[in-house]
């Protein structure tokens, strides 16, 4: 379930050049010779526009959706506790103690608990047991605000339980 990425589970190898650089190897491999159009959504919107600019001759257009483009303002709204947080506070604090963040190092203590040794309640890196709370908890936060819905936002959350991931 990890691919084929070496070394396993490490993020060293799998930059936004690297992941566009991929995409046209698979067009390559799959024989496409016509032009396509490149569809991404929020962290794959960028993709997509990179995707479109190194390769222009192969995208007749660019699809978008939910465009998110890691700039500051951004980041600070989603994992620095300056937006979401106000209007979630409980998730925020969930998400906080499991890895004993400050309000503001929330993205450091995450990667590390996630690319570091595992430890005491063995959640980390690529030998979490499948119950582990952090990539689901993750998920959940990543979640919040990122869509509309006619269900109440907290049944859709419920139902990312740590099991399935």
């Amino acid at each position: 379930c990890w691919g084929l990425s070496e070394p396993q589970g490490s993020v060293a190898n799998n930059t936004f050049d690297d992941v566009v650089q991929d995409a046209q190897l698979i067009r390559d491999f799959l024989g496409v010779r016509d032009r396509w159009a490149v569809f991404g959504g929020s962290n794959g919107a960028t993709l997509a526009l990179l995707y479109a600019s190194r390769f222009p001759e192969s995208v007749t257009g660019v699809v978008l959706r939910g465009y998110w483009a890691m700039t500051a303002p951004q980041v600070s709204w989603d994992y620095l506790g300056t937006g979401k947080r106000t209007i979630w506070p409980e998730e925020w604090e969930l998400l906080c103690n499991l890895v004993n963040c400050t309000g503001t190092d929330l993205l450091r203590r995450f990667y590390s608990r996630l690319a570091g040794p595992a430890g005491d309640d063995g959640c980390a890196g690529l030998d979490a047991p499948p119950g582990c709370r952090l990539g689901c908890s993750w998920l959940r936060w990543d979640t919040l605000g990122s869509a509309l819905s006619l269900v109440p936002h907290d049944i859709c959350i419920r139902s990312y339980r740590d099991e399935d991931l």
